[in-house]
């Protein structure tokens, strides 16, 4: 008798604690997107700060768009973006329109 009475609550622990963990996935799962990334080349940048920085200022107020990365040294700009909402030719166009010539270099699907 005393074995059923320490094995329920047990019982009810480990139930508890895997809809918990059920739920928690869930969440968890709800809230994972597919990010692409998108690599270009960014010609006529002068400098970090106006230029590249300014890019990833316009990029982020972007509807769609998770994050960027631009480089001056580098000359090139990551960009990841949810392609449900804005897509590549656009995200060039916003970047030409600040003056800078813009060529895709290779664009994946991948988490973020």
């Amino acid at each position: 008798m005393k074995q059923i009475i320490i094995v329920a609550p047990l019982i009810g622990w480990f139930m508890l604690m895997n809809s918990s963990a059920y739920a928690q996935i869930k969440l968890d799962s709800d809230s994972v997107r597919l990010t692409t990334q998108l690599v270009l080349d960014v010609k006529g940048m002068a400098c970090q700060v106006g230029c590249a920085n300014g890019i990833d200022n316009m990029l982020s107020r972007q509807n769609g768009i998770h994050k960027s990365k631009t480089t001056y040294v580098e000359g090139t700009s990551l960009v990841w973006f949810d392609s449900t909402k804005i897509f590549e030719d656009q995200i060039i166009v916003l970047i030409e329109d600040r003056g800078f010539k813009v060529k895709k270099a290779i664009s994946t699907d991948r988490d973020e």
